[in-house]
């Protein structure tokens, strides 16, 4: 630990203390030189465990200005302490998860902390600074990897791209991806596909000799993934069309997954001609209802079934495999350059190239917006469930919003919640949380969200009516999910009329076969959802009533008005209940 001393504190090291420390170190002698120049790389280590990124700063300066006034032996016998122990700096910056140090260790134009850690740690080779392991036997890559920071990652991924061989770069990824698999660390489904990505991108195209130095792609490499893509896509339709799904095809579908969300970067100019989002979005849902078959959802299940999925991926193989020669001259960093298009005219324009695709888009709305109100719903479950006050209720609040501005953000490169949905979610509230969710939504920066989150904190009538509207949300999701509920049953309860056999009826409901014997608890707990509305109108209605004798005439007709209102919401409910009952219970008895 860093001592404490009359004039400043090296851990809390300010600019204007960065000359004293530098005059105190020359009018030292040998010795207490010695013991300054450990304890201030022992301070380095410190506050980057706690990610201070202005007292590093000064703390680098003071080491430069060191390496100024003393020749390279003096300082080197300075360096050889006990009490400074490991001193890989990217490492240390890794295991602590401090990204803003990562950059500075590697963006500092005079390198001081990088070439310390080297000279310091004894290495010859640069790369082994994120190669080499620690005490603990782990490196830089691992604590990254660890740390569920696909940014922290990315930041060693490009650092090494740039100057040292891809294949030893696959060997380290994989290594430690596997030794913290085996190790059973909690890795994020994000983290998880980020590096799956990687190690597939280096293994499949390692060595670019015709590609752009920015992309680290040529065309060459594009389309062989392109072709391997289609060539599995038409491998898994004629496998697996007439038989049960297996580990097989999870393992195969996850691979074209995380091929295609690779692509559709490289490819970004396409998105006018390729439903991009869409597939990768319909496919990584169905894998998650695959590994997740004890958890139904009535939606997910009616909407996308194995024979409805496999066939969108077909059509989209087909177009990709076509449209691919059409761009096959292109400069590939033009390829990679985003277009601004409305999306609703992309999507008419490739609809009336490839009706096909109109089916996937339907499918596509109707889990996407499903599966956007029930994240949205999970926030406001949240904040209602929450005793939580002050600040950290703030931050929930804030969060919600960001969240709803995320999901109402419909455009080509992002689509969430359709149009419709959108509108119904923003038509309950007042114009002025309206407006704010707008602005978050169009925000083009992370820096403008938080502007705008920080004028709600600040402005307390805002916040306080903000929480009054939450509950509106809260209140009106459920509605919406219902209705998005028993148009999916419909639209399966139409398949089975026109199926032939009970085989074919067992095939449209799900990724398995099997599916349909999740079927009836997802009912039943639509079922209680359901009444537990009713009952919120009938409470509603009781204290309604019992307003009835303390009210004046003038006041009468707006008593009536929200009397109608209240009769009229039960009875739509009514009417939606006893839909959903009967249309499940028809298709019940169709599997009997």
């Amino acid at each position: 630990m860093a001592r404490q001393r009359k004039d400043y504190n090296l851990l809390l090291l300010s600019a204007k203390c960065i000359e004293c420390v530098v005059n105190e170190f020359t009018d030292l002698d040998e010795v207490s030189a010695k013991f300054l120049y450990a304890d201030i790389l022992i301070a380095v280590k410190k506050v980057i465990s706690d990610d201070k990124i202005d007292c590093l700063m000064n703390l680098s300066l003071v080491l430069n200005e060191i390496s100024k006034i003393m020749n390279d032996e003096d300082i080197k016998n300075y360096q050889h302490s006990d009490r400074i122990g490991n001193f890989n700096l990217v490492s240390l910056a890794c295991k602590n998860k401090a990204i803003k140090v990562l950059e500075y260790i590697f963006s500092d134009k005079l390198q001081t902390l990088y070439n310390l850690s080297i000279k310091i740690s004894g290495f010859r080779k640069n790369e082994l600074l994120l190669s080499v392991k620690d005490e603990f036997s782990h490196n830089a890559f691992y604590y990254a990897i660890r740390s569920n920071m696909t940014d922290l990652l990315n930041i060693l991924v490009e650092k090494w791209r740039s100057q040292y061989n891809d294949e030893v770069l696959d060997d380290i990824l994989s290594q430690s991806y596997k030794e913290l698999k085996l190790r059973n660390v909690s890795l994020t489904r994000e983290m998880q596909l980020f590096v799956q990505s990687k190690i597939l991108d280096l293994r499949f195209f390692h060595e670019s000799t015709a590609g752009s130095c920015e992309t680290g792609n040529s065309w060459i490499e594009i389309k062989e993934r392109i072709e391997l893509i289609v060539r599995y896509i038409q491998s898994i339709k004629n496998d697996y069309w007439d038989q049960d799904l297996d580990e097989k095809f999870i393992f195969i579908a996850e691979f074209i997954a995380k091929s295609i969300h690779i692509l559709k970067e490289l490819l970004r100019s396409t998105y006018d001609r390729l439903p991009w989002e869409e597939i990768e979005f319909c496919l990584i849902l169905f894998i998650r209802c695959c590994k997740n078959s004890s958890e139904s959802n009535l939606v997910y299940n009616c909407v996308l079934n194995k024979k409805q999925l496999l066939m969108h991926l077909f059509n989209f193989s087909v177009v990709l495999g076509a449209q691919h020669h059409k761009f096959e001259n292109s400069d590939v960093m033009q390829l990679a350059k985003s277009v601004t298009l409305p999306r609703d005219n992309v999507i008419d324009k490739i609809i009336e190239n490839n009706s096909e695709f109109r089916e996937l888009y339907d499918d596509y709305e109707k889990i996407r917006n499903f599966c956007s109100l029930e994240v949205i719903k999970t926030y406001t479950d949240l904040i209602e469930s929450s005793d939580t006050t002050g600040k950290r209720r703030h931050l929930l609040v804030s969060r919600l919003l960001q969240v709803m501005g995320e999901h109402l953000k419909n455009t080509l490169y992002s689509p969430n919640l359709s149009t419709t949905a959108a509108n119904a979610l923003l038509a309950s509230l007042p114009l002025g949380t309206r407006e704010i969710i707008t602005k978050l939504r169009d925000s083009l920066s992370h820096e403008e969200a938080l502007y705008i989150r920080s004028e709600i904190e600040k402005k307390t009538y805002l916040y306080k009516n903000i929480q009054r509207d939450i509950s509106q949300i809260k209140n009106l999701i459920p509605h919406i999910l219902h209705r998005i509920r028993i148009a999916s049953v419909k639209s399966l309860m139409k398949k089975v009329k026109l199926s032939e056999s009970i085989e074919d009826i067992r095939e449209f409901y799900g990724p398995y076969r099997q599916s349909i014997d999740q079927y009836t608890k997802e009912i039943e707990k639509t079922i209680l959802s359901i009444q537990s509305i009713k009952e919120d109108f009938e409470c509603l209605e009781e204290l309604l009533l019992s307003l009835d004798k303390a009210i004046n005439d003038k006041e009468m007709i707006l008593f009536e008005q929200m009397h109608y209102l209240i009769q009229k919401g039960k009875k739509d409910l009514e009417i939606l209940s006893r839909h959903f009952v009967t249309t499940c219970s028809l298709f019940l008895t169709c599997m009997l």
